[in-house]
């Protein structure tokens, strides 16, 4: 039973017990029956007042609930669409790669799907951030700081993670640290793998737990 339960139920036992001292007297002296007219008014007000602040309370949770809910749905279809961010460090590894094995010398298409694949990232991350400022409202402090994968880290990660590749790739070009450049855009994938897993887990578990 829920504590609201329990104070409705301990108000109304409350309500009957003072009902019944009030009446007593009056069983015996019918001088009293003014007073005790009053006295159950008064008594029937308060009890009314307490069960429509209970309702109405019971009312906000549902509410609540309801929108939360709905929130966090918009807000994992927004999720979903993050792997984008994966593509677009793809397309910019595959643009290192191909500059590696032909001495800097750009290939036309490569160039243009980097773009495509920046541009369709861009869209996705301002639909995300929108989705999370209408759903973030719903979190409770303890979820919005475990959260992985917030708008913020998103766009950290946007921003950072293609200008270290292309370091990366001015700082290995010669073959003998292929290994090396290797490494380095091994990591940021498994990281970008790893961050879309954990934001998709952790908001799907979100929706399944009561709030």
């Amino acid at each position: 039973m829920k504590r609201n339960d329990v104070l409705l139920l301990a108000v109304g036992g409350a309500g009957l017990f003072m009902a019944g001292v009030v009446w007593r007297p009056v069983f015996g002296d019918l001088g009293k029956l003014k007073d005790a007219l009053e006295c159950t008014s008064f008594l029937a007000t308060t009890v009314a007042a307490v069960v429509a602040i209970y309702a109405l309370n019971a009312w906000k949770a549902q509410f609540r609930h309801a929108e939360r809910f709905s929130t966090l749905r918009v807000l994992k279809d927004a999720i979903t669409d993050l792997h984008l961010y994966r593509g677009y460090l793809l397309a910019v590894i595959a643009t290192c790669k191909h500059l590696r094995a032909n001495n800097g010398v750009h290939d036309p298409q490569l160039a243009q799907k980097e773009s495509e694949k920046r541009e369709q990232l861009k869209e996705a991350l301002s639909a995300y951030k929108k989705a999370w400022a209408a759903a973030v409202v719903f979190f409770t402090s303890a979820e919005e700081v475990k959260f992985p994968g917030s708008p913020e880290k998103f766009l950290t990660l946007f921003i950072s993670r293609p200008q270290q590749i292309y370091e990366a790739y001015e700082k290995y070009f010669e073959p003998d640290f292929s290994d090396n450049f290797i490494a380095v855009t091994q990591f940021y994938d498994d990281e970008a793998k790893v961050l879309f897993k954990d934001t998709v887990e952790e908001i799907e578990m979100m929706l399944r737990r009561k709030a």
